[in-house]
């Protein structure tokens, strides 16, 4: 009777049950590269941020290109009163998801949005902005046990290119009296580096092309009633520190009207480039290495303020 060698038939084992996961993992990725597949993710995701963040959440249809390749389109999402927040057309990233499972390393080649649009308000004084739910759904929660360790698991995070088509804000802040209502056909910028633990973002260009944006301040900025205490602990304001290179703004309109001054001025843009060399937030300052403006007209308008039409009045 001949008896078989155990390491050979631990090798067949072994080479058996590489197969068998290789052959799982080639099924699992074409099976989420199919449309019944993926239909069942979109209403997963629908499904989970819809109990997340107890709100309307609409998904039209989810694509996956393994390995780099996400698409999402007709977006809708409501704030908490049922008003829309962001609704978008298509929303495609270019990303490693190989990096994202196996090194939860967030790497994105580039974002591509068209067709958006973004509701921003603050309906009261003691509320906050309609977008507020979504940081807190999202936001660590507290360690109830202070002698558990805390959590000190990062992940990398790295951005190339953004490419906005088509995309408009609607801004209303009524503690603040301030409206904007932005346009922009087309916005391209490119991130060399984006460190958001020290604060450090390279962009080395941004293009705007088609911009529109009309701002409208209705009230007086509101000022605090006190100030905060002198003896209590003053936190320290970050600095970002931000390198930008040139800007490039072309066929753009820009409109600014205060009721309270009385001050309405706009700004057709041809050309704007301008080249920066330093951006200081703590100094509050601008260094520029050059700046071209081409094609541009402007108008400013003065007229006499509600206030002192009120006061003229009441001295007759």
């Amino acid at each position: 009777m001949i008896k078989k060698n155990p390491l050979r038939r631990l090798g067949r084992i072994v080479l058996k049950t590489v197969l068998f996961i290789i052959v799982l993992f080639i099924v699992v990725v074409l099976l989420i590269l199919t449309p019944p597949v993926q239909n069942f993710l979109r209403k997963k995701a629908v499904t989970y941020l819809e109990n997340k963040l107890h709100t309307k959440v609409q998904v039209g249809r989810i694509y996956i290109g393994l390995p780099k390749k996400i698409v999402v389109e007709d977006v809708y999402l409501e704030d908490q009163r049922k008003d829309t927040l962001l609704s978008a057309g298509s929303v495609k990233v270019d990303m490693a998801l190989l990096k994202l499972i196996f090194k939860q390393q967030l790497e994105i080649n580039s974002v591509k949005l068209d067709n958006i649009t973004a509701m921003v308000n603050r309906q009261d004084s003691d509320t906050n902005f309609n977008y507020q739910f979504i940081v807190d759904a999202f936001s660590p929660k507290p360690n109830p046990s202070p002698a558990a360790p805390a959590d000190t698991t990062s992940s990398s995070i790295s951005i190339n290119s953004i490419i906005l088509n088509k995309a408009r804000l609607v801004y209303d802040d009524v503690v603040t009296g301030t409206k904007a209502d932005t346009w922009i056909d087309h916005f391209d910028t490119k991130i060399n580096k984006y460190d958001a633990e020290h604060l450090l973002i390279d962009i080395p260009y941004i293009n705007v092309n088609g911009l529109v944006a009309h701002f409208h301040q209705v009230k007086p900025l509101t000022v605090p009633n006190a100030l905060p205490d002198s003896n209590e602990v003053q936190t320290i304001p970050a600095n970002p520190h931000i390198t930008l290179g040139r800007v490039a703004i072309t066929k753009s309109n820009l409109g600014y009207s205060n009721d309270i001054d009385a001050l309405y001025t706009t700004a057709d843009i041809g050309s704007l480039m301008v080249e920066l060399k330093k951006i200081d937030f703590a100094e509050q300052e601008i260094d520029f290495d050059d700046v071209v403006l081409e094609n541009t007209s402007s108008a400013f308008r003065m007229g006499q303020k509600e206030a002192a039409k009120k006061s003229y009045k009441g001295s007759r």
